[in-house]
């Protein structure tokens, strides 16, 4: 189940905008594996169309994806974009309207912001304390405080 959050880490975002390529790591977290991916992409388009691929095609492993986009509004996958943006506004500024797999509500992302996607297989009850300590486990594994 993907979980989409923003953070704003300028340590690690530094880190991310200094970067040409992804770092893929695999990470041994609380004795569990966990794939660790600093995503140095910044085109919103190719970074949502990212996550739904790794989502689709990685199942059972647990993916804790860090990202950031250039300027542009992501939309949930059940909005009315009308209802939600003024489309011509953003046509103005030159900044696309990206929709994403998952639901929720309508975002602005830039450089500025940090962006994660935590993926995983639960059984019964997400169990977000556990989500938690290993996201943070992971950030603090690649140097984040």
């Amino acid at each position: 189940m993907p979980a989409e959050c923003e953070s704003d880490d300028s340590g690690l975002n530094a880190r991310l905008t200094a970067r040409s390529a992804n770092d893929i790591m695999k990470q041994k977290i609380g004795g569990d594996w966990m794939i660790t991916v600093l995503n140095a992409e910044t085109n919103p388009f190719f970074n949502q169309a990212f996550e739904e691929y790794v989502f689709t095609h990685f199942t059972g492993d647990e993916i804790f994806l860090i990202w950031r986009n250039s300027p542009a509004v992501v939309v949930g996958s059940y909005q009315n974009i009308c209802r939600e943006v003024h489309v011509r506004a953003l046509m103005e500024k030159n900044i696309p309207v990206v929709r994403r797999m998952t639901g929720g509500g309508t975002v602005y992302h830039d450089l500025g912001n940090l962006n994660y996607t935590y993926i995983y297989t639960e059984n019964g009850e997400m169990d977000y304390a556990r989500g938690l300590d290993r996201m943070v486990s992971a950030l603090n594994a690649i140097g984040a405080p």
